[in-house]
């Protein structure tokens, strides 16, 4: 894992400096081609910038693509201190209430157990459990456009195992099914149509980095993370 780790810092500073670099000067092209803009008709003047700011929309996504993958691999030690875990899904329960409703599906808790403060790093940890939560709602989604049927869930459960918890999120829309076990935390592996493949690699990093157990898997229809927290210390 340690070199692996190391592989990916190296492949992040080259990328870094040659996209970096690529998209500084393409957007200081871009930037004085518009100035040729006025020199055009009308209606070629539309469809020049028009096309010059697609342009500019995709060199920008190209820079933040980058940046996302440097800070997962730059992700700093977790600095732990007791926290609700309750808590942080509550907060992203609320955040997605709304465009799950409008999306008919179904989100909320399924099993609630009263557990002790866990010892976690709760930035890290909730920016976590939000792409575990997100990746959810997208395939139940993806799921409900493809049947046409409406519904679907996303459930939560957090249950007392002895003196630490199991954290479940799980989902009806089950987009892992046909994906083999190896593939789910490869970087760069994506089931989306236009994903990047960083969510669960980001993902696989905080909870790695927490030394904390975790699975994610297709089951009876269903698609389940769980995520083992050890007691407090």
């Amino acid at each position: 894992e340690d070199s692996e780790r190391a592989t990916y810092e190296k492949l992040s500073r080259v990328l870094g400096h040659e996209v970096n670099n690529t998209v500084a000067a393409t957007g200081s092209v871009l930037d004085s081609l518009l100035y040729y803009s006025a020199q055009l008709t009308a209606q070629d003047s539309a469809d020049f910038t028009t096309a010059i700011d697609a342009v500019r929309r995709r060199n920008a996504s190209l820079g933040d693509f980058i940046d996302r993958f440097t800070r997962v691999i730059r992700m700093p030690d977790p600095e732990l201190r007791p926290a609700n875990v309750a808590d942080i899904m509550d907060d992203i329960l609320w955040l997605n209430r709304e465009q799950c409703k409008t999306r008919e599906i179904s989100i909320g808790w399924e099993r609630r157990d009263e557990v002790p403060a866990l010892r976690i790093d709760s930035q890290l940890m909730e920016q976590a459990l939000l792409n575990i939560v997100k990746n959810a709602i997208e395939a139940v989604d993806s799921a409900r456009q493809q049947t046409g049927a409406p519904g679907g869930s996303v459930k939560f459960s957090l249950v007392r195992e002895g003196d630490g918890a199991r954290l479940s999120i799980a989902d009806s829309g089950d987009r892992l099914g046909e994906v083999p076990p190896r593939h789910l935390f490869t970087p760069f592996f994506t089931t989306k149509k236009g994903g990047q493949g960083i969510g669960l690699m980001f993902v696989r990093e905080v909870l790695n980095r927490h030394g904390f157990a975790y699975r994610l898997a297709s089951n009876d229809g269903a698609t389940r993370f769980d995520i083992w927290f050890p007691a407090a210390a």
